[in-house]
């Protein structure tokens, strides 16, 4: 599944993947949820959630608790998320103009919510001292099978670094994945290996 977007994301939600819809070979629910300063979304579905605050400043309210996540690049800091199971009522609310990753996923199974704040997340560099470091890139684990052992979901980044390649050597598993690339410079670009095909 390539999916190309050069225009940047309107606001309110766009789904990219969805478990019951399009591109459902995913086998869950991915998109981007743009929010204008002052505006809001609400979530109360039976599915466990996640939201990674991409760029901007916002308000997660959720189970009588707040937290403010803040974050300027996701280039240069470690992601903030929330992370619930189903039924969780959840109040994010755009202190100023804000782009969040959301996942979600069929799943019964019971769990706490958790806020994982910029210190919560795991920071590796992977590929270093590896092929004259022609693979070295930052990889930044926010909750898997490990972490957060009754989700149905792994959240992550990882920070490329120019002219690398990542996941070096190929490599492939029998779960889907989804990346969602963003650039910066915005004119920079990528290649990507699909079995025998590139895409940019």
């Amino acid at each position: 599944m390539i999916v190309k977007n050069k225009n940047g994301f309107s606001e309110g939600y766009t789904a990219i993947a969805e478990q019951h819809g399009k591109n459902s070979e995913m086998l869950f629910d991915f998109g981007i949820l743009k929010l204008k300063a002052g505006n809001d979304e609400q979530s109360a579905e039976a599915r466990e959630r996640a939201w990674l605050l991409i760029q901007g400043k916002v308000l997660f309210e959720w189970e009588g608790k707040s937290f403010t996540a803040e974050r300027e690049s996701c280039f240069d800091e470690s992601p903030v998320v929330l992370h619930v199971p189903q039924n969780i009522v959840v109040k994010i609310t755009a202190l100023e103009e804000s782009e969040i990753c959301v996942q979600k996923v069929d799943n019964e199974k019971s769990f706490e919510s958790k806020l994982f704040d910029k210190e919560d997340v795991r920071n590796d560099i992977f590929g270093g001292g590896t092929l004259n470091e022609a693979s070295i890139r930052t990889v930044r684990t926010v909750f898997d099978g490990e972490i957060a052992p009754l989700s149905n979901m792994v959240m992550g980044e990882v920070i490329n670094h120019p002219g690398k390649w990542s996941s070096y050597p190929p490599h492939d598993h029998p779960q889907p994945e989804i990346y969602h690339y963003r650039f910066f410079p915005e004119q920079g670009f990528g290649v990507s290996l699909l079995d025998d095909d590139a895409h940019t």
